[in-house]
Formats: C-alpha cells, sequence, structure tokens
C-alpha cells in the first residue's frame, strides 16, 4: 500500500522539486520553456467546434498552471467541454502501459477513457506530453471511436507547438 502511495504523489508534481513547486509566475527561469507555454493559443475556433458547437467563437478559456502544468479550459454549457494541459509524467508508463491508442500524426495517443461523446488521452511528444480531454456538446452526434475525433484536435495543438 505504501507503493501505491508514493506512485500516486509522484503522479502529482513534475520532478522538478519544491524550488518550482513555490515559485512565484514571475519566475520563469525557474520553469522548462514547455512550462512556459500559453496552451490556450494552441487551439482555434475550428478546433473547438467539435466539442463546443457554434458557441466554439464566445466561449472564454481559463487558465491555470497547478503543479507546473500549463493547462487550459473551455466550457460550453452542460456538455461541452475541452481541457488542454502540457506535462511530464513522472513516470511514463503510467500512461504509456496501455492498449488503448489512437494514432495522433506520426505520434500515439494514449487513451484514458472514451465514450460516445468523450475521450481523454495523453500524447506522447518532445519536451512533454500534450494531455487532451474533450467531450461533445452535440449530444446526438456520438461516435464509435470518439478518440479518433480527438486526436485531429491534439495534432493540431502539436503543429502549433512546432513538437
Amino acid at each position: 500500500m505504501a507503493a501505491v502511495s508514493v506512485v500516486g504523489l509522484a503522479a502529482c508534481g513534475t520532478g522538478g522539486g519544491d524550488s518550482a513547486a513555490g515559485a512565484p509566475a514571475s519566475a520563469p527561469a525557474d520553469r522548462a520553456a514547455w512550462q512556459q507555454e500559453d496552451p490556450c493559443s494552441l487551439l482555434s475556433e475550428q478546433d473547438l467546434r467539435p466539442y463546443l458547437g457554434d458557441e466554439a467563437g464566445s466561449v472564454s478559456p481559463k487558465r491555470s498552471s497547478e503543479s507546473d502544468r500549463p493547462t487550459c479550459e473551455w466550457k460550453s454549457g452542460d456538455f461541452g467541454e475541452v481541457t488542454l494541459g502540457l506535462w511530464q509524467p513522472p513516470a511514463p508508463d503510467i500512461v504509456t502501459d496501455t492498449d488503448k491508442t489512437v494514432e495522433v500524426g506520426e505520434r500515439t495517443g494514449y487513451i484514458t477513457s472514451e465514450t460516445e461523446l468523450s475521450c481523454a488521452m495523453d500524447v506522447k511528444a518532445a519536451p512533454a506530453y500534450v494531455q487532451l480531454h474533450v467531450r461533445s456538446a452535440d449530444v446526438d452526434g456520438g461516435r464509435e471511436h470518439y478518440c479518433e475525433v480527438a486526436a485531429e484536435t491534439a495534432q493540431a495543438a502539436l503543429t502549433k507547438l512546432g513538437w
């Protein structure tokens, strides 16, 4: 049980030590270049439209950076949601140890959850992983393999990052 607790705690951090966790946002020298990326700038209105519908252009993004993981979230109504984050898993096997995958360009998206209307995945890239969670506002437009739709969105973010 102790080993599980240690892994759980390790998954919450970035492996960068305590100095970066307590550093103010104005101290970019303590943060890696990928931690200074703005994930809200990585998706366009067109990229958000499959999930947020006609409201894609009017939804204001919400930025956060808990545990030095830059994240952006767009929400529309009760259903539509897109969350895009950048992170480095402390033990990559916690992400990559799955048979559920999808192609994201030339990379692999590791699926953690998929329904007809949602997908959560992590895409292995360098220098960090792209984490994407999407849920559609179109409850009548469900698809059997929703992560294939999300893979296109993840690829758009990776293209803008130049990774």
